[in-house]
């Protein structure tokens, strides 16, 4: 994250590098004092400033009896825990509370040092962390250094101070000394006109917290209470900023509100108008304003025009073709300001062809997307308005609400389906209409009402209730694929409420589409009514006595049922009797000519989503499938199971989690946890029919058996087999509990990286197509380069060709190809194979297919030029010519 520098004195020994000031987790006593006051901290003391801020920022606090004790030294273990709360990641930090660690640490620190290995912070390898001993000022060097990103810069700084006890610093922590001070994280002793560093010396809680300061300039430290902005005003006691996404915030300051400039206390009075300030507030309240800097220094932006050339509205992502002709990705944001005009616009009111400008601020965020230019395809096309006959002028209604009049004539056609002879006056208001117009003149009308049935029955060949995706064939052969709407209604005669799960492949349906999507089914072929009707829901009641069992189906309905005493009774396909049914257990049933039940088939496993785990009482809450919200006792001894996880308890169990529950009268007996991993197949093991080969992140091979319990899935095959799986896919494998349910071939990115930002997390790749795609790696994102795997965005440099794929929750799972930097000898005569001053290597088609100039890459080349082979999974992938 690029952000403004502030100017700020060097530190002595006592303005260096700070050991950590206690938070409330690092000692039991510690306690937060109201303002950042503490009795042992007078207003004179060199660091108020510092313990001020950071208590207010609740990066730090004070001890039970009200004092801070800013001379205490600090652990090692300590100022780690204070890092990952200075970078915002105290939250985080409590996912990885049950995550092994090489160290022995107080439970509530767990999380945080597990936290602090995956973002490079420790490195175990280096035998470097010592918990309980005292943080040295060049051990703290290294740290503040990793905290901050700039690990990459370690060897290439530039020597900025020369210490005079240099050679006191370890080996292993000069050039972080180094690159620390250079950053302006560190400083020395002034001693006879000279700087010494004295490495060995073990920091205070006051110093480390002057250097968490020095650090916010190269982190973000924004969050719900503190904000960064140029001030637009101070009038009475109210003061206005511009943050930096654009955002106007407005502050009540009161008389216990602290002024700082340059680490020394200030009034109101001396802040200028457009200076870049700090405000750290709540309810609306100002407590505490730093200036970081007094010149004017409004936001600035850049801008940009183009043409949009592709909108994803759930990606709340668009691509504008510039002016240089080059496809540039832009990520809209919850606060980007969207305009036409006067008008306020969202994402999905976009379309290709519309002419935009965007405002870019200095951290690459769109600030601002004002559409200059309506797609001229959508400005002719839209609802009918009016209809003026006397005048010839037909006004229709855009879909972003903007009306467009035109002049129609005598000789305006008009193509209206199932109109015999049409024209205008078969025209009607709120008609959908698209518009044919030349020299201002409309030629043609067609007339396309946005709610379609098909009115034709075709063949279901590709259901997935999970994706909530179908692939339809029509009688001519024609092969058509919709997203199917949440709210879509699915109708089979006889059942009671069906649902995409009652509907099968080869099914025989008519569909209603609205705006491309699926928004009804109604299944033609089959019916449940009559004799050996079959219908499914959870059990709602059982009456053993009189054998009745109440059906409820996801709509909530309620029927009855009698259960003959010769019905079949079937639990996880086991004979039961019918004690063994429970309430919400999922059941089918099958029902005589008159309506009574004859066959039970029960499935024990309730599936829900964890709603609430509480593990002290063993109370668990989910909302089960019909959208219901319960809570169940969880026995004991209760088996749960999660794939790769063993001595699973309770705890392991996440808001959000899929579930299914074994139930034991009113008690769950077992859970089985849905989970999803990233594999990258490596063999499809073409001599057996059902078995494919892959590799996790881990680099761990496993063999994924296909049987018909499980589900495979690739884009654009409507039958798939373990054949259409190819080397390198990345599969999105899901489990429940060990049980492997689904396959899916999901799609990747694969370009070069042009762009890390580590401070952000975020990434820019360019693909084969020139297309620049910015991402953002969440939590639990990978990097594999080579046999290694990292989790720090620091391990990524500009030039890496990647493959990059979507893992879970938001996270990629991003693998760094290897190459082979080498000079070009021949090719051979058929063209597929490639001699090099390192060997020859075989030119598949995939290649030619993925690198589609590559042929002319190829005749360009002459003997001894520079060319880099990259590999993924020992194929090649890609061939650069290197300047």
């Amino acid at each position: 994250m690029n952000r403004i520098k502030r100017t700020i004195a060097p530190f002595t020994l006592a303005g260096l590098l700070g050991v950590q000031s206690l938070i409330v987790p690092v000692l039991a006593e510690a306690a937060s004092v109201s303002g950042g006051k503490f009795s042992d901290v007078a207003k004179s003391h060199w660091a108020t400033p510092y313990i001020t801020k950071m208590s207010l920022r609740n990066v730090v606090a004070g001890y039970e009896d009200g004092t801070f004790k800013p001379e205490q030294k600090v652990t090692q273990l300590q100022a780690v825990a204070l890092a990952v709360r200075n970078m915002g990641l105290a939250d985080e930090a409590e996912k990885y509370k049950n995550t092994a660690i090489p160290y022995t640490v107080p439970t509530w620190a767990k999380g945080s040092v597990a936290l602090a290995i995956s973002k490079g912070l420790i490195k175990p390898s280096e035998k470097n962390f010592s918990p309980n001993e005292y943080a040295s000022r060049a051990w703290i060097a290294q740290l503040m250094v990793r905290m901050v990103g700039k690990e990459s810069e370690v060897g290439s700084s530039v020597e900025t101070t020369v210490f005079t006890d240099a050679a006191d610093v370890p080996d292993w922590a000069k050039e972080y000394v180094k690159t620390a001070a250079s950053l302006g994280l560190v400083s020395g002793y002034l001693e006879n006109g000279k700087y010494s560093f004295k490495p060995n010396y073990a920091v205070t809680r006051a110093q480390i917290v002057s250097v968490l300061s020095q650090s916010e300039k190269y982190i973000d430290v924004t969050s719900d209470t503190t904000q960064i902005g140029s001030v637009e005003s101070i009038t009475g006691s109210t003061l206005s900023i511009t943050n930096s996404a654009g955002a106007k915030q407005s502050y009540t300051l009161t008389n216990q509100t602290k002024f700082y400039k340059d680490s020394k206390e200030i009034t109101s009075a001396v802040v200028d108008a457009d200076s870049q300030v700090m405000v750290i507030g709540t309810n609306g309240k100002a407590n505490y304003v730093e200036v970081l800097q007094n010149k004017p220094t409004k936001p600035q932006y850049t801008t940009v025009k183009g043409t949009i050339e592709k909108v994803f509205s759930e990606a709340k992502t668009v691509v504008v073709r510039l002016s240089d002709e080059k496809l540039q990705t832009y990520t809209i944001s919850d606060s980007t300001a969207i305009t036409s005009g006067s008008d306020k616009l969202q994402v999905s009111q976009l379309v290709k062809g519309d002419q935009v400008e965007l405002s870019i601020n200095a951290d690459g965020k769109v600030v601002e997307l004002k559409r200059t230019n309506v797609s001229q395809e959508q400005a002719m096309a839209g609802t009918v308005y009016d209809i003026d006959k006397t005048t010839q002028l037909l006004t229709i209604k855009t879909a972003a609400g903007k009306l467009e009049a035109y002049q129609y004539t005598d000789a305006t056609y008009i193509e209206y389906k199932n109109k015999r002879f049409p024209s205008v006056e078969d025209l009607l208001p709120g008609d959908s209409v698209k518009l044919e117009v030349n020299n201002g003149s409309i030629t043609k009308v067609i007339v396309a009402d946005s709610t379609a049935n098909t009115g034709e029955t075709s063949t279901v060949k590709v259901i997935s209730a999970a994706d909530k995706f179908i692939a339809l064939q029509n009688d001519k052969g024609e092969m058509q694929a919709y997203t199917i709407a949440p709210s879509a209604t699915v109708s089979l005669n006889g059942a009671i409420a069906p649902t995409l799960a009652d509907i099968k492949v080869g099914d025989k349906v008519e569909v209603k589409i609205e705006n491309n999507v699926v928004v009804s089914i109604a299944i033609k072929n089959r019916t449940v009514q009559g004799s050996n009707s079959l219908l499914s829901g959870s059990v709602f009641a059982l009456d053993t006595t009189n054998r009745v069992l109440s059906l409820k189906g996801s709509n909530g309905e309620l029927r009855a049922y009698e259960v003959l005493p010769t019905a079949q009774v079937l639990l996880n396909g086991n004979a039961k009797s019918l004690s063994d049914i429970k309430k919400d257990m999922t059941v089918s049933i099958q029902l005589n000519e008159d309506n009574k039940i004859i066959s039970i088939n029960a499935d024990n496993r309730l599936r829900a989503e964890v709603v609430y785990v509480d593990t002290d009482n063993r109370l668990l809450t989910v909302k089960l499938e019909t959208g219901e919200t319960k809570v169940y006792v969880v026995d004991q001894n209760a088996d749960i199971v999660i794939y790769d996880i063993s001595g699973e308890t309770l705890r392991d169990l996440r808001v959000g989690d899929k579930i299914a529950m074994k139930m034991d009268t009113s008690k769950v007996t077992a859970i089985d946890v849905e989970k999803s991993y990233v594999y990258r197949a490596t063999d499809n093991n073409s001599s057996y029919t059902t078995r494919i080969t892959a590799q996790n992140e881990q680099g761990r091979s496993r063999d994924l058996i296909i049987d018909n319990g499980v589900t495979l899935t690739i884009p654009g095959i409507a039958y798939p087999k373990v054949s259409d799986v190819k080397k390198g896919d990345v599969l999105r494998v899901t489990y429940l509990g060990n049980t492997l349910k689904s396959v899916a071939v999901v799609p990747s990115i694969y370009g070069q990286v042009t762009q890390v930002t580590p401070e952000t997390n975020k990434v820019v790749v360019k693909d084969l197509n020139g297309v620049t795609n910015e991402m953002t790696l969440g939590y639990g994102s990978s990097i594999q380069i080579g046999d290694r795997t990292y989790t720090n965005l620091t391990s990524l440099v500009p030039g890496n060709r990647v493959q990059v794929a979507e893992s879970a929750n938001g996270a990629k799972s991003i693998i760094v190809l290897s190459q082979v930097d080498t000079t070009f000898t021949s090719l051979d005569p058929l063209g597929d194979r490639i001699y090099t001053a390192k060997g020859s290597y075989y030119l598949p088609d995939s290649l030619f297919n993925r690198q589609t100039q590559l042929q002319t890459l190829l005749n360009s080349l002459r003997k001894n030029d520079k060319v880099t082979l990259y590999f993924l999974n020992n194929e090649l992938y890609e061939i650069a010519r290197n300047q």
